[in-house]
């Protein structure tokens, strides 16, 4: 009887690793489609328009593939260890129900979202990062700050969009946490003890993201308060 039940325990555990990889494969499929249709159907268009400007487009497509890699390896390692940290929070309330943890799907759910915010930053950030890597000073200062104007035609914007794009994230990070905790605590447990919820680490993540979107915040409207454009 229990060498049966241990065989459906490593059968079960098989079919989500399947489960998991197949998930990725597929992620994985949809983002390459998606790209080489979008990307095919506006080299065409350049092409057939003017032949100089393919150097033009292969150089700004650098960019933006050089932002989603960067973007995927610091998603990934940030969801990855709010994984570990949600983990490792979730095991008192398994214990407390004499329930073994299951093997949740960490890395595969780091590597889809992951995937997903890279292609959003490719689009959001490869346009100011452009004017960023291509700025050219003026030589004229502004009479508040005394930076030279180029900086709020081509630092400022990048500066802004990046904390903007920073700020988003973690507000993902802090729902991610909230989600996942409320929907494995219905899937696998009969209810939550109180007082355990509030020394879990549960409230100790959702504040640690809470203080630092402050703190980005603050930092935005510093940052925000030196632009003479909007004055």
């Amino acid at each position: 009887m229990e060498e049966n039940q241990s065989k459906e325990t490593i059968q079960k555990k098989k079919n989500s690793s399947l489960i998991r990889i197949l998930l990725v494969i597929f992620a994985l499929l949809l983002f390459a489609l998606g790209n080489i249709i979008s990307l095919r159907g506006k080299y065409l268009a350049i092409k057939e328009i003017d032949n100089n400007s393919l150097d033009i487009f292969f150089k700004n497509l650098k960019i933006e593939y050089s932002i989603f890699g960067i973007n995927f390896i610091v998603i990934f390692i940030i969801f990855f260890i709010t994984n570990l940290i949600i983990k490792k929070g979730l095991k008192p309330f398994f214990d407390d129900d004499k329930l073994e943890l299951p093997k949740l799907p960490n890395k595969s759910i780091a590597f889809i979202i992951a995937i997903i915010t890279s292609f959003f930053a490719k689009s959001i950030l490869s346009e100011k990062f452009m004017l960023f890597s291509n700025i050219a000073w003026f030589g004229i200062n502004d009479p508040v700050f005394n930076n030279d104007i180029s900086y709020y035609m081509f630092i400022f914007p990048f500066i802004r969009e990046l904390l903007v794009y920073s700020i988003e994230i973690i507000a993902l990070n802090l729902i991610y946490i909230a989600l996942y905790y409320v929907i494995t605590f219905n899937v696998y447990l009969n209810g939550v003890d109180r007082d355990l919820l509030k020394k879990s680490l549960f409230f100790k993540q959702m504040v640690f993201n809470g203080l630092i979107i402050v703190l980005i915040c603050s930092v935005y409207i510093w940052t925000n308060s030196q632009n003479i454009l909007t004055r």
